[in-house]
């Protein structure tokens, strides 16, 4: 892995309580024995691929949001620095619909351990203005600014995650996918103990119900190695009948070792 190679961020509480991968309306609950996460909009609920990658452009911003409150950019150029090739008309017009999906989002997240319960609830967005401006490239231009905790809650809880699977990652899936093996290996490297995932808590955690077990088993199975094999090769996994080991490997990029990538902490 090239240690020097641009990064985008994905959240790590997005690994834990994945998006919907298509449209449910304008509220989504999630219940797992971790936690809870509810979104409600006044739009829609932010859901597949383009909702993942306008999180990931909205988290790139945040860390630059210091310099000037007020963040300003054309969808377009948005979207072509996350994905490198020239963006078609109807990809512009998914990526958009995320970024108000986004704006227009209240986000409530519970987590539980044997120690305490904490609870949060935050909007990513405080303004948003979308304009059609002929005279500028006809582009849609976009001028937003974040709540201060939206900011803190995207830096704070980003992880880096290769730009080269950004613009070549085609589903939701896969890119959950990879973020779950990033994620996995670096906590299991942390404590420098290997972890046995059952398929019983990734079915839980993907959303799969019962009925696809099997199914589930074949196609995450496929997508996580044609992940690992892509973009994180020095990534050691090992699928079993029963689940995934998962050993200490190498870490993505050194320079990112101390991301937050365990259950985040939202007390105090």
């Amino acid at each position: 892995m090239n240690q020097s190679q641009e990064l985008g961020f994905f959240n790590s509480n997005f690994v834990y309580f994945p998006l919907p991968k298509k449209s449910t309306g304008a509220r989504f609950t999630y219940e797992l024995a971790i936690g809870s996460l509810t979104i409600t909009s006044s739009t829609e609920v932010p859901f597949g691929l383009y909702a993942r990658l306008a999180l990931i452009a909205l988290t790139n911003l945040a860390f630059r949001s210091k310099e000037s409150p007020i963040k300003s950019f054309t969808v377009y150029k948005l979207l072509h620095d996350l994905r490198w090739y020239k963006p078609s008309g109807l990809q512009l017009v998914k990526f958009a619909n995320q970024l108000i999906n986004w704006s227009t989002t209240l986000i409530t997240l519970m987590y539980r351990t044997e120690e305490r319960t904490s609870f949060k609830n935050l909007v990513l967005i405080d303004s948003a203005e979308f304009r059609l401006e002929k005279d500028l490239e006809d582009d849609m231009h976009v001028y937003l600014q974040f709540t201060d905790s939206g900011r803190d809650f995207l830096i704070e809880s980003a992880f880096p995650i290769p730009l080269e699977a950004l613009q070549k990652v085609k589903c939701a899936f896969d890119l959950d996918a990879l973020a779950w093996l990033i994620s996995s290996v670096y906590q299991v490297s942390k404590t420098n103990t290997p972890r046995f995932i059952y398929w019983e808590n990734l079915y839980e955690q993907f959303l799969i119900s019962q009925k696809n077990q099997s199914k589930f088993k074949s196609s995450f199975g496929m997508s996580l190695y044609e992940m690992k094999s892509l973009f994180y090769s020095d990534a050691r996994v090992k699928k079993t009948s029963e689940g995934i080991q998962i050993f200490p490997s190498p870490l993505l990029t050194k320079e990112k070792s101390k991301s937050c990538l365990m259950i985040p902490n939202l007390g105090g």
